[in-house]
């Protein structure tokens, strides 16, 4: 168990180091760039973030949402959401609200944030755009099938949105709302998109049991799998792998070519999305109770059992922990080795949503009753790693200091 502790503690040190390194290297100049700008981090949709979490997290406040849609986190840490009073609201991340917008129809799923700090909503029939401080970004909203609800929206590096909806149609929209393409699939699309490393393909998943991987240029079809029963969320790894769950238990690795590269079987639905982590390892849950992880061969390299179905994605803060909402009530953090419990927190309810990590290393937890709970807390490394983080960094200093010196 200590040899266990020490291997953690050196992998949080070294990743550390290596984000100092980087910002040292590029002049500690920061990117104002959304912290979250889609609710899976990335239009891949791995569910990884840059930022460590905390390592012992409080309840810093709870805020009632009215069944809000899943929160995205602004370039100030803002979060951003819709309630189920027609409302887009942007709270502070100390919880207070800072405006809210009120929408001509319900919102559907998630928002998308965009380089400029402006979100994208997307409401029953249309989508809109607002700038960072609640007004109208643009004049006239994008329209679609009048009654039909879009998926979440998602944002690629270039600005473009993408997203599905439940008239069979998959829409690219240019970031000044014009419509870019439609593609027209065999049923519904209720789960957001996700697109290739590369951003060339666009991958969404359908009613009709079908994945469909379409040019994200003009929207052509590339390929679509054979119905494989029910399909939930897709992600992406970094190799290009599609991953994505269905109701038969199955969790399904689809190579960029759209050739089956495996399945893994689980004991019952796998609904909820999967997460990948840098190394690829894969982390999904499913109904059966079990969190598993995965290597990039589909080979089981652990499971942890929770006592309930899981609905909630996980997401993997920089050292690797996975966060996820475990059943009936509890925020629960993950070790990546091994699959060990590192800490648990309750909650008002069960949750359907992934957790959310800022930069601060906060994490925010939106649960089934409505209830959106932010926990707070000292982020890695801890106290005993402090030593161990200073050494490195000087000894790194101090070989950059002897190679100048030798060039002098």
């Amino acid at each position: 168990m200590q040899q266990h502790h020490r291997t953690r503690a050196r992998t949080r040190v070294a990743a550390f180091a290596a984000a100092a390194l980087a910002a040292l290297g590029q002049g500690n100049v920061a990117q104002a760039v959304p912290q979250c700008p889609v609710v899976r981090y990335d239009s891949q949709c791995t569910g990884r973030t840059s930022a460590h979490a905390t390592y012992d997290p409080t309840v810093q406040w709870n805020i009632n949402t009215d069944s809000g849609t899943k929160p995205v986190i602004g370039q100030d840490g803002s979060l951003y959401f819709g309630n189920g009073n027609r409302s887009f609201q942007a709270y502070t991340s100390d919880g207070a609200l800072k405006w809210s917008y009120r929408t001509s129809s319900s919102i559907g799923g998630a928002a998308a944030l965009g380089a400029d700090g402006s979100a994208y909503v997307g409401l029953t029939g249309q989508v809109i755009a607002l700038w960072d401080d609640g007004t109208v970004k643009w004049a006239s909203p994008f329209r679609f099938t009048s009654g039909s609800s879009p998926s979440p929206m998602l944002i690629d590096k270039n600005g473009i949105l993408y997203f599905g909806a439940d008239d069979k149609q998959v829409y690219a929209v240019n970031s000044d709302g014009a419509a870019k393409w439609s593609y027209t699939t065999g049923g519904a699309i209720r789960y957001g998109c996700a697109t290739s490393p590369d951003g060339a393909s666009v991958y969404a998943t359908s009613s009709d049991g079908c994945v469909y991987a379409l040019n994200s240029a003009n929207g052509t079809l590339k390929w679509k799998t054979a119905a494989i029963a029910g399909v939930y969320n897709c992600a992406v790894a970094g190799d290009g792998t599609v991953y994505v769950g269905s109701t038969n238990g199955k969790l399904y690795a689809f190579a960029p070519d759209g050739t089956q590269k495996w399945t893994f079987q689980s004991q019952s639905k796998v609904t909820c999305a999967p997460a990948i982590a840098a190394d690829g390892t894969v982390y999904f849950g499913s109904q059966d109770m079990n969190l598993y992880a995965l290597d990039p061969t589909g080979h089981l390299k652990w499971y942890y059992r929770t006592g309930g179905p899981i609905y909630s994605a996980p997401t993997l803060d920089a050292s690797g922990t996975i966060i996820f909402g475990a059943w009936p009530g509890a925020l629960t953090a993950l070790d990546p080795l091994s699959g060990s419990v590192e800490w648990t927190r309750a909650l008002t309810a069960s949750m359907n949503s992934p957790a959310l990590v800022d930069q601060a290393g906060s994490i925010y937890a939106m649960c089934t009753s409505g209830v959106l709970t932010k926990f707070a807390g000292p982020q890695y490394p801890e106290p005993s790693s402090l030593a161990a983080l200073g050494g490195l960094l000087a000894a790194l200093g101090g070989m950059s200091l002897g190679r100048r010196r030798r060039r002098d």
